[in-house]
């Protein structure tokens, strides 16, 4: 297979398009009998296609093991025509394909929106939400963007200021128990990050909003 169908079959898998990865083995397999290609060669690509679908599937989940897939490559390799090699990539492309759900990537980030939220005063580390959606904290961080349209650092440092304006106007609390209160580590940092976001320390803001 060439450098150019290997990508094919990868940017199909990425986009969902599972009805077409089986066409494309077909087409692949009819230009193969018109060229009165021999069972090896036959065997060969049957080979190759399975490969790249598994390698496909497992780039997503970091785990490839191709001793998982000996079976499916077993039944390539005892097929003896076109049509039972047809066939047999029918059955693989039921097991590889149609089992597989993809995950509802709008519905982990609102979730993921709503335990900020909730939490907000806790510890919130990119590694932990990264690992619950099996990725690294590199790419989650770049798909939290995409989905949400902030970086999650700023999110989150949004949000514990919105409601530190909250326990300034609504309570009687002292700054140091604000900080606290909202997951800052002490009086200082969270001073910097509210002059940061409203241009004005926490007093001044209590101060011009109470009066």
């Amino acid at each position: 297979m060439s450098s150019q169908e290997v990508n094919r079959i990868f940017n199909r898998y990425k986009a969902g398009d599972y009805k077409h990865l089986l066409q494309s083995v077909f087409e692949l397999l009819d230009a193969g009998m018109r060229s009165n290609a021999n069972a090896h060669q036959m065997k060969s690509l049957g080979t190759d296609v399975l490969n790249t679908w598994a390698r496909a599937i497992e780039s997503e989940r970091n785990d490839f093991d191709i001793s998982a897939y000996s079976d499916l490559f077993a039944a390539i390799n005892c097929c003896v025509t076109w049509e039972e090699m047809r066939q047999t990539f029918r059955e693989i492309h039921g097991v590889l394909f149609r089992k597989i759900e993809v995950p509802d990537r709008k519905q982990q980030f609102a979730e993921i929106l709503d335990y900020i939220r909730t939490h907000y005063n806790e510890e919130l580390s990119i590694e932990h939400f990264a690992e619950q959606m099996n990725m690294s904290a590199g790419h989650f961080s770049r798909m939290f963007k995409e989905e949400v349209g902030e970086k999650y650092v700023e999110y989150i440092a949004k949000y514990r200021i919105s409601k530190a304006k909250q326990f300034l106007l609504e309570t009687d609390m002292k700054i140091d128990d604000i900080a606290g209160q909202i997951g800052y580590w002490g009086r200082n940092s969270f001073i910097r990050n509210f002059r940061r976001y409203e241009g004005i320390t926490p007093a001044k803001y209590r101060t011009i909003h109470q009066s």
